[in-house]
């Protein structure tokens, strides 16, 4: 499983299009291999948060995103949980 949170003043101001690029991506992965999905996606006013059942995928959105709109990305593995934790902020 994988978490991936969206945060910052850049996000706050293009919400629909990230989330948009998110959705895109995370509809690519589940076409290559159909157990990669967003769980959920939940918003509050200053943030996101995407579950995902792999932590592949939310690696993969975080990168997606650095690429796409640049920003810092942070990756934190849980071994014994077989988890990540994925911030993505600009």
């Amino acid at each position: 499983m994988g978490f991936l949170r969206l945060e910052g003043p850049f996000f706050s101001a293009h919400v629909g299009e990230i989330l948009s690029c998110v959705r895109n991506e995370a509809d690519k992965a589940k076409a290559n291999h159909a157990l990669q999905r967003i769980m959920s996606i939940t918003q509050a006013a200053d943030h996101a948060l995407i579950t995902t059942t792999d932590t592949h995928l939310a690696r993969g959105l975080g990168e997606t995103l650095r690429h796409a709109y640049k920003g810092d990305l942070e990756l934190q593995y849980v071994q014994q949980e077989n988890l990540v934790r994925v911030t993505w902020r600009r």
